[in-house]
């Protein structure tokens, strides 16, 4: 307590920034996923209520710019047919990976 009293407004400033991002990467990235999560299987919840990625609950420090987030969602694509069987015939057994 002793240093915070007799520390500058930057050094203040700069200590209170690391403890919002610690508490960041240590509580409200795992309760923004819990609470996503909740949402997303909850089926009393209609589907258009319904936020598409647990980026649309809150916005962190660390998070991705919405551009990037964008190009995620983009790269992902469904499996093919082909792709699909070749997984169901490891599932079996019949292929090795």
């Amino acid at each position: 307590m002793d240093r915070y009293l007799h520390a500058t407004i930057y050094e203040f400033n700069e200590a209170t920034k690391g403890y919002w991002r610690n508490w960041e990467r240590q509580v409200a990235w795992l309760s923004r996923e819990i609470i996503f999560e909740m949402i997303a299987g909850n089926p009393y919840i209609p589907k258009d209520d319904k936020p598409k990625s647990k980026f649309d609950l809150s916005k962190l420090s660390t998070d991705p710019d919405k551009k990037e987030i964008e190009k995620q969602r983009e790269k992902r694509r469904k499996p093919t047919k082909a792709e699909l069987k070749h997984a169901e015939d490891i599932l079996k057994g019949k292929l090795k990976k």
